[in-house]
């Protein structure tokens, strides 16, 4: 057997490179993740609120069209009643429902802006308005609104009648209401009265209440007090003749300083009535001696001042 040629390698064998170490763990804690960093916030200028105003109407204007559609209201009616009670349409009601149709479908062609899809789409409400007058003619119709009409002036007359039934309610009712307003016045007035006449009843309270207290305890009147329901009043008038005729007022040391404060007015009364007693006198004394001295001087000057 021949001995095998030793192969050379195709590449060098590149040194093996060692695993990188990993950090220890420390045996006294986890160690955290480095935090992460915030993305600053932009700066508020003050026209955002105007920028912000700006797109939504540009959002605004940029959205289509889109027309108030009807919704479907499902009401569950009994088979028997559809056959016996509703009725197709009449051609009067099928024109205005048709003409109500052709209005709508000259406002959903006006939402296109170009003239291509305007085409398609009023080919498309064509056929679709050619189908919904054929299921017209066999559509079965409540009773109510078989034989109504979609005219305006109906329902202006209607209005117009209604206005001129309601008429006199409204006006009764303004009349009610402008006398309400004069009711309320007088209420006003009345209630405006009611406080000044409390409040001067207050006033007058608190008058009487500081006389009250600058009086001697014995002058007093409480009217507010009542007696107690166990205490009964007596009609023995002898005991009260007694109790008058017992009474004195000079034991009583409320009213004693009145007292002779009084009988030192009246004193001072009566000496100045006993010094003015004697003026007449003295006046009629002169009075004689002035008309002995003018008879002596002139008779005439003495008529004169009797005259006078």
């Amino acid at each position: 057997m021949a001995p095998t040629r030793p192969t050379k390698p195709t590449s060098k064998a590149r040194p093996s490179a060692a695993p990188p170490k990993r950090p220890s763990k420390s045996t006294s804690g986890i160690q955290k993740p480095p935090p992460k960093s915030k993305r600053p916030t932009p700066p508020v200028s003050a026209h955002n609120s105007d920028d912000d105003d700006d797109d939504e109407n540009n959002e605004a204007a940029a959205k289509p069209y889109r027309p108030n559609r009807l919704k479907a209201r499902i009401r569950s009616v009994p088979r028997h009643v559809v056959s016996d009670k509703w009725m197709t349409l009449s051609p009067a009601c099928q024109e205005d429902v048709m003409a109500t149709v052709k209005l709508a479908e000259r406002g959903v062609l006006l939402s296109f802006p170009s003239e291509r899809t305007k085409t398609q789409a009023q080919a498309v409400t064509q056929r679709l308005t050619a189908v919904l007058r054929k299921k017209l003619e066999k559509i079965p119709v409540p009773p109510i609104g078989k034989d109504a009409r979609l005219s305006r002036d109906f329902l202006m007359g209607k209005n117009v009648a209604a206005e001129t039934a309601l008429e006199p309610t409204l006006r009764e009712i303004a009349e009610l209401e402008k006398e309400l307003e004069k009711e309320k016045e007088l209420l006003r007035q009345d209630e405006a009265h009611l406080a000044e006449l409390r409040k001067n009843a207050k006033a007058q309270e608190q008058i009487r209440a500081e006389k009250s207290r600058l009086m001697p305890r014995s002058l007093r009147m409480n009217t507010d007090a009542s007696p107690p329901p166990d205490i009964k009043l007596s009609t023995d008038y002898d005991q009260y003749e007694a109790s008058a005729a017992a009474y004195k007022p000079e034991n009583d040391r409320h009213i004693r300083a009145l007292v002779e404060q009084f009988e030192g007015h009246l004193q001072t009364m009566h000496g100045n009535a006993n010094i003015l007693g004697g003026v007449p006198d003295w006046v009629w004394k002169a009075r004689t001696a002035v008309e002995d001295v003018l008879g002596r001087i002139d008779d005439g000057l003495l008529e004169k001042v009797a005259g006078v």
